[in-house]
């Protein structure tokens, strides 16, 4: 119970600090020199070790655990993993996938590492990730719920919209993160409430998912180039507010079952999951959808208008500007539709699902 109430204080911390961060961070690169953003971040830790070595309670270890002892190389291997799969999911457009021999060279490594990341760790005396975790239910579930999560969460569409269409500076852009975090604020108090009234975690869950899917329903509806700075306040408050009901409920869910010992290694996994399979991969594959989109959409423009010496009242240049705004709208309007309609299918199911168990439990 008592992590229950910590986990809306915990993610509110992280989500709120993060993106009022990155907006102080944008601040200094515009306004003075991107040196000036290290100058900030090197501030920041070098406060946050202040803070750590004075209200840090100093607990010893019950057992020591020599250097020698630790999975260094399982470690290696899940980064070189990774490492390689963001590599591919960049990368790929540039390098036209698999037509390419160094995608076509990572991915096999990718595979290799990882099998030899899955041999280690299920053999080792002291892994560094404890695969027999899985073997409990929630474990896996929660990670498919995060990796899920990442399917919402990017901003690719947005930066796109902002950048592309609305021609904002960085510094425009990085002011609308600061609209997350009323978002945020509300998100953690509902997620502390629910707990605190001891109501179904499943169905915060649930709500935080709606709230995502609003998000880009809101973002649907207003992908146009008359579109406000103002205009984003709703939508970016459903979205922190969804952000963080989903990283409580479902981090809750997650590690509900473990006892204190296995949480921290089972917090890794989630970590593992929700910081980089759920959003890195994602945002790389929206990025080359994206790319994709525009493509496709700008051909069947250029063709709709026929030749572009007979368009009256426009230059070449301003043509194909229109052009260009207009591609980037219908594209990403078309991939916010999909991610729509899929955030609707896992809503319902999450809905049967819970109902299934609500009236099974009934009859038994």
């Amino acid at each position: 119970m008592l992590a229950t109430r910590l986990y809306p204080f915990l993610y509110f911390m992280a989500l709120g600090g993060s993106y009022f961060s990155t907006w102080v961070t944008s601040y200094f690169a515009y306004k003075y020199n991107w040196q000036y953003a290290y100058i900030i971040i090197f501030i920041s830790i070098l406060l946050s070790i202040i803070l750590a070595l004075f209200l840090f309670k100093n607990t010893k270890l019950k057992k020591r655990i020599p250097l020698y002892q630790m999975d260094i190389p399982g470690v290696m291997l899940i980064g070189t993993t990774m490492m390689l799969i963001n590599y591919i999911v960049v990368y790929g457009k540039v390098e036209d996938w698999f037509s390419s021999n160094k995608i076509i060279l990572a991915s096999w490594v990718a595979v290799l590492t990882f099998l030899l990341f899955i041999k280690r760790e299920l053999h080792v005396k002291r892994p560094a990730f404890n695969l027999n975790l899985l073997k409990k239910k929630n474990l896996p579930i929660g990670l498919l719920y995060f990796f899920l999560m990442g399917v919402f969460i990017p901003s690719t569409f947005q930066s796109s919209f902002t950048g592309g269409v609305l021609g904002y500076e960085s510094i425009t852009s990085a002011d609308l993160n600061l609209y997350l975090i009323p978002g945020v604020i509300i998100g953690g108090i509902i997620s502390y409430i629910w707990f605190y009234k001891n109501f179904s975690g499943h169905i915060l869950m649930t709500f935080g998912f709606a709230l995502l899917v609003a998000y880009h329903i809101f973002m649907y509806y207003g992908f146009s180039s008359d579109f406000t700075k103002e205009d984003f306040l709703i939508p970016l408050i459903f979205k922190g507010a969804g952000q963080a009901i989903l990283f409580t409920s479902i981090g809750w869910y997650t590690t509900s079952n473990f006892p204190f010992p296995l949480v921290l290694k089972a917090v890794a996994m989630v970590i593992l999951f929700r910081s980089f399979l759920s959003g890195a991969v994602f945002s790389g594959i929206y990025g080359y959808l994206l790319y994709a989109g525009k493509i496709k959409h700008l051909e069947r423009l250029v063709y709709d208008t026929g030749n572009p010496t007979l368009v009256e009242g426009q230059t070449m240049q301003q043509l194909q500007k229109s052009l260009q705004i207009q591609s980037t709208l219908t594209a990403s309007k078309e991939l916010t539709g999909y991610i729509i309609i899929f955030g609707i299918v896992l809503i319902s199911i999450l809905l049967l699902v819970y109902t299934y168990k609500r009236v099974q439990s009934m009859l038994e």
